[in-house]
C-alpha cells in the first residue's frame, strides 16, 4: 500500500531531525573542545576553591529555578482555545490580559 503525502512528509522530517541531532551534538563537542584548548572554559578542578564554591552555588540556584519552573508547568492546566476566550471575559465583557508575576521560591 503506497504512503500518503502526509506519511511521506512525516518520515522525511523525522529522518532530517535524526540526522541533525547527531550532527549538532558532534559540532557542539568540537566547539567545546576548542574552547577548552583556548582556555575560555575551565573544569571545576581548575578553579580556585573560592571560585569552585561560587560556581557550585550558581549551579544550585539554577537547578532550583529549573525545579520551580517544572512544578509551575505541572500546576498550570492546559486550556483549549475556547476556554481561553471565555477566561478573558468577565460578565460577558472583554477584560484586558495582565501579566501574572509568580514569585521564585528558594
Amino acid at each position: 500500500m503506497p504512503l500518503t503525502a502526509a506519511e511521506k512528509q512525516r518520515r522525511y522530517r523525522q529522518k532530517l531531525k535524526d540526522k541533525d541531532e547527531v550532527g549538532e551534538k558532534e559540532k557542539e563537542r568540537k566547539r567545546w573542545a576548542a574552547r577548552q584548548r583556548a582556555g575560555k572554559v575551565k573544569n571545576i578542578a581548575d578553579l580556585t576553591p573560592r571560585q569552585q564554591r561560587a560556581k557550585r552555588k550558581q549551579w544550585e540556584i539554577n537547578n532550583e529555578r529549573r525545579r520551580q519552573e517544572k512544578l509551575r508547568e505541572k500546576a498550570l492546566p492546559v486550556l483549549s482555545s475556547s476556554e481561553v476566550e471565555e477566561s478573558q471575559k468577565v460578565n460577558g465583557e472583554q477584560v484586558s490580559r495582565q501579566k501574572v508575576i509568580l514569585p521564585i521560591l528558594f
